[in-house]
């Protein structure tokens, strides 16, 4: 007696349907592997592409930042350079005399005898002005040329950065 009750008509086509289930599933697993490897190759290309344009990207991004270092040193440098000159026009000014052609002037008003804007020669008696009000002039002519160079510099920087983004 055979181990399964198995009709003695139904094994050979049992056999043969065994047989041909086994190599499906080869073939199957085979095609499955092949298409795997064309997707590992697939990622592989991919991957090394990227890695090219990550490459390039990098490279171009650190020329860009090495040459806005170097522009924002000259900015510094030069803005350094304007605010010196203008700290030594300021300090130069210290001992200087200002006065006030308008109180000289105002004497001949009676006779009609304005002398305009022209400086006194030898500093007329009451129109030199005060060493505070000297000095308060002077710094707020050296604030507002201080406000001039920021103004320039910041103006010259915001054109550059337009300029450099349409690159």
């Amino acid at each position: 007696m055979s181990p399964l009750p198995i009709p003695d008509g139904l094994i050979r086509p049992l056999m043969y349907l065994a047989i041909a289930a086994a190599l499906f599933g080869t073939g199957f697993i085979k095609g499955c592997q092949h298409g795997n490897l064309e997707v590992v190759a697939y990622r592989e290309k991919e991957a090394a592409e990227s890695a090219k344009v990550l490459a390039s990207a990098e490279a171009r991004n650190a020329r860009n930042a090495e040459s806005w270092r170097q522009y924002a040193q000259s900015i510094e440098d030069r803005h350094a350079g304007g605010m010196a000159g203008n700290a030594a026009a300021v300090n130069a000014a210290a001992g200087m005399r200002l006065f006030d052609p308008g109180r000289e002037s105002d004497r001949g008003a009676a006779t009609g005898e304005k002398t305009g804007a022209a400086v006194p020669a030898g500093g007329a008696v009451g129109a030199e002005l005060s060493r505070e009000l000297v000095a308060f002039l002077v710094s707020q002519a050296g604030a507002a040329d201080a406000a001039a160079i920021y103004a320039s510099d910041a103006r010259e920087v915001a054109l550059q950065c337009l300029a450099r983004s349409s690159e």
